[in-house]
């Protein structure tokens, strides 16, 4: 597998499993934080886990487009 390649799927492995203990951590009894007053646990969860989301989104976007310029410049050169 190519390096390129492994990094993108360590991020996306680290980004899932940031998601899921930060969830999971978020509704113990001994968390710090209670959500006794915040509404429904599904929108506070979602509300602080989203972000994690985005931003792991934002590194996989940036990394599809810097592949596509590498395949851009392939295609093209030989024309050149």
């Amino acid at each position: 597998m190519r390096k390129e390649a492994r990094t993108t799927l360590l991020i996306l492995i680290i980004g899932i499993a940031l998601t899921i203990v930060a969830a999971w951590l978020l509704i113990q009894d001994w968390s710090a934080i209670k959500f006794i007053n915040t509404g429904q646990i599904g929108d506070t969860i979602g509300g602080i886990t989203s972000p994690i989301f985005y931003l792991i989104g934002s590194i996989l976007v940036y990394k599809a487009l810097q592949a596509q310029i590498i395949a851009n410049k392939i295609i093209t050169d030989p024309f050149e």
